[in-house]
């Protein structure tokens, strides 16, 4: 199916994500390790439309499993939490993460890089990191990567981790992502699909670089510049999207 490099995974694999479609930037791996996958979200974001049944799709073709937290929350749902300081959710996922990793000896964990730029996909890196501690004190041997998600492999990133493994896909492969990724029933991704081929071709989708995860302290979060999404926050305030603005320092 493709070439790994940089040594391959240790099995059995989990992935997480956010938000449904963040799997296909995977898709290569996914044909490799066949991994027990977490859906944070719904996938509904502001316009009230799920696609985490494109994602349950997708894996039923032989990609992977489900996990028992597969579309649970709704983006709105997990912002009002985090505004309103209940992070009953979180340790929610945070706990369903260690009982499931520790009961099937889950080896080598991948979730949402931190990048600064999706207030969601930086959650749900700091929530993994603490179920990886967790599990590690319970006796599992897990190893956390990165999966790439806003910003490319090669970018400037938070803490600039390295790269820990490299997956290089073959013709059929890629073709059969690219094919899958402009199938997918959710207009918002095939959108972002068609931008990435435009900038960066086809041959950008080719080689899935995973990165080390680089866990992160309250202390090292708080002396963080503002993020992007709290920027954008405030934007969308401005304008009356929303009301209210998630910050860093403060939720």
């Amino acid at each position: 199916a493709g070439e790994a490099s940089f040594g391959d995974l240790r099995t059995p694999v989990s992935l997480v994500v956010a938000h449904p479609g963040h799997e296909l930037l995977a898709y290569g791996w996914l044909t490799r390790v066949k991994p027990l996958v977490f859906v944070v979200t719904d996938g509904s974001g502001r316009d009230a439309v799920p696609r985490i049944d494109a994602s349950a799709r997708l894996l039923a073709g032989g990609l992977g499993r489900r996990a028992s937290v597969f579309g649970r929350w709704t983006d709105r749902e997990l912002y009002d939490a985090l505004f309103e300081g209940r992070f009953s959710p979180f340790l929610a996922l945070r706990d369903k993460l260690v009982e499931t990793w520790c009961a099937e000896k889950v080896r080598t964990v991948i979730c949402d890089a931190y990048e600064r730029r999706i207030l969601m996909h930086d959650v749900v890196q700091i929530t993994v990191s603490a179920a990886v501690e967790i599990s590690r004190v319970r006796g599992a041997e897990i190893e956390p990567l990165e999966l790439p998600i806003y910003l490319a492999p090669t970018d400037a990133r938070p803490g600039n981790p390295p790269p820990a493994a490299s997956f290089t896909m073959a013709d059929h492969v890629l073709a059969q992502k690219i094919e899958a990724a402009r199938a997918y029933e959710s207009t918002a991704v095939r959108h972002e699909v068609e931008e990435f081929l435009l900038a960066r071709s086809a041959e950008g989708f080719r080689v899935e670089t995973l990165l080390k995860s680089m866990p992160r302290t309250p202390d090292e979060l708080e002396r963080e510049p503002q993020p992007a999404w709290e920027a954008r926050g405030e934007r969308l305030v401005r304008e009356g999207v929303y009301d209210r603005v998630i910050r860093l320092r403060e939720h």
